[in-house]
């Protein structure tokens, strides 16, 4: 007899949360100045959660070229890039 809640409604166990979710291997990186190993699919906006207390007056770039912050979400690292968190600080 099924009922429905058998594992179809889609509750299978991944929350869609940047988990690796067995899509391959862990993502090698570079995030200012030092190795890091995250999920395959994580993006720059999973980047900035992990390394920043706030996404406030940060900026990012990936091998170089700024990812302006609209695109965080659907911007993917891949291996071997070279990530640079760059966080505005106020003083004088």
């Amino acid at each position: 007899m099924t009922d429905g809640t058998d594992g179809t409604d889609g509750s299978s166990g991944t929350d869609g949360s940047g988990g690796s979710g067995g899509h391959g291997m862990p993502v090698v990186l570079t995030v200012n100045g030092e190795r890091y190993e995250a999920p395959a699919g994580t993006t720059v906006a999973d980047l900035v959660a992990a390394w920043c207390p706030s996404p406030k007056g940060v900026a990012v770039a990936v091998d170089g070229a700024v990812v302006p912050r609209g695109e965080w979400e659907a911007t993917p690292v891949t291996s071997g890039a070279a990530v640079e968190l760059v966080t505005a600080a106020a003083g004088g």
